[in-house]
């Protein structure tokens, strides 16, 4: 089937050699095919283009994933999702973006219920701009709307889904000039960040919510490995 179903159009974040991952999220969403970042990196994996700018990440810090450089899957990974996004800008027909990791577990994946969930949300907050159907939760969330919550800050970008509006402000953020981990990004743009200059850099301007029950996880990495943790720094 199509990558456009029912106003949601689907990308997958994956290495283009990853085929063992590949197949196995094409057998969870099946029969939907979704659109691979790597075939929209002109740049291949590790390059950053003389339009991008990696953020002088490293700081002393007590917090180990500040008192480091990035890693080059990290950077790797923020190009990926950033080739997604700028591809779905050009589809303008197009109401929803569903993005996925090939790390990602989705059991009993069916868009219609992903269709149900948008219009439940959509009726309840019609301003929303980001959904998270997984993640990582780091700190409590701040809100509790029922079927939905407002997402405290949050590892992990396997699994979300952005409006066309959500969309827009990601982009207006001019992100290939501010590339640092996603799992830091992503959380800054909808809460002030805990480090100063990434709450300067980043100010929150994304209206974000979050399933209350997960309907997707991230895969075991004893069976999936971690292509970003495996890969050297970058410097």
């Amino acid at each position: 089937m199509n990558k456009i179903t029912n106003h949601i159009m689907i990308y997958a974040v994956s290495l283009k050699e990853r085929i063992d991952r590949q197949e196995k999220l094409l057998s969870q969403i099946h029969p939907h095919t979704p659109l691979f970042s790597f075939s929209l990196q002109e740049k291949g994996r590790y390059i950053v283009g003389k339009n991008a700018q990696v953020y002088d990440w490293r700081i002393d810090s007590d917090n180990q994933w500040w008192n480091r450089e990035m890693k080059l899957g990290e950077i790797d990974c923020f190009l990926s999702h950033l080739a997604c996004w700028e591809n779905a800008k050009s589809h303008q027909e197009v109401k929803y973006f569903l993005f996925l990791e090939d790390d990602v577990i989705v059991p009993n994946f069916n868009i219609g219920t992903i269709n149900h969930i948008l219009q439940k949300l959509s009726e309840q907050h019609a301003d929303w701009d980001m959904l998270y159907l997984g993640r990582e939760k780091l700190e409590n969330d701040i809100f509790d709307h029922n079927f939905f919550v407002v997402p405290g800050f949050s590892y992990c970008t396997y699994s979300y889904i952005l409006s066309r509006k959500g969309l827009d402000k990601l982009l207006n953020y001019h992100p290939q000039k501010k590339i640092i981990p996603l799992d830091e990004f992503l959380p800054a743009t909808y809460l002030k960040h805990p480090r100063h200059d990434i709450a300067k850099s980043i100010p929150p301007s994304i209206n974000a919510f979050a399933l209350k029950s997960e309907m997707a996880y991230e895969g075991p990495k004893e069976i999936y490995g971690s292509d970003t943790e495996n890969s050297p720094y970058f410097k």
